[in-house]
């Protein structure tokens, strides 16, 4: 592992070229903690051209519309700048909430952290 650093929401870890960001915390039921943690993503997505991100969502038992929203305008944002997104470890009612939302169209989502790694291929 490389670097880490974090706040009381989210941690960043770097493995290599890959950004791994760790939310804590069991839900987002704030708008205000959702837009907070998220718009730090975006500022890590900005600073890096042709970023590789794993959100780890592991702990997150819920998500809000707004959270989901902005999950989609990170994407949209690292897609634009010739990055990728990968999700990893959601929880089960938050895999079914994708998967209804058809939110798996759009999204990578692995079982694991190390798996949406290995598959940047780096």
């Amino acid at each position: 592992m490389g670097t880490t650093a974090g706040d009381d929401t989210i941690t960043l870890t770097t493995q290599g070229k890959i950004v791994i960001a760790t939310i804590k915390g069991g839900s987002f039921h704030e708008e205000k903690q959702i837009l907070s943690t998220l718009e730090r993503l975006g500022q890590i997505i900005d600073a890096r051209e042709n970023v590789k991100m794993v959100v780890n969502l592991d702990t997150v038992q819920y998500l809000s519309s707004a959270g989901l929203g902005r999950l989609v305008a990170l994407l949209k944002k690292a897609t634009a700048g010739g990055g990728q997104i990968h999700l990893a470890a959601l929880q089960p009612d938050i895999c079914e909430l994708f998967e209804v939302m058809r939110l798996t169209q759009i999204f990578t989502v692995f079982d694991t952290v190390d798996d949406a790694c290995v598959a940047f291929g780096d």
